[in-house]
């Protein structure tokens, strides 16, 4: 099992689950992504129910904003693999 990112879609109003991801850092990453493009964050879930706590990802967010990166995630990898 690998790491998978839950948002809520504004659009849809619905929360939606990212594809697996190997690491974490993918998964904060797709975070990072989902975030920009107006979703809001609920919860980064890794193998082992092992989960990164909200004040982390904050934390990131901010390192993240302050670090530009030349490498993203397509779009494409950042599909909604399913809805709960």
């Amino acid at each position: 099992m690998g790491w998978h990112v839950r948002y809520n879609d504004r659009g849809l109003k619905h929360e939606l689950v990212s594809s697996e991801f190997a690491t974490r850092e993918e998964a904060l990453e797709c975070a990072w992504t989902l975030a920009q493009e107006e979703n809001d964050i609920t919860a980064i879930e890794g193998p082992d129910e092992e989960l990164v706590a909200m004040e982390d990802i904050e934390a990131w967010f901010d390192e993240r904003a302050a670090t530009p990166v030349d490498e993203t995630i397509p779009s494409k990898d950042l599909s909604a693999a399913n809805d709960e």
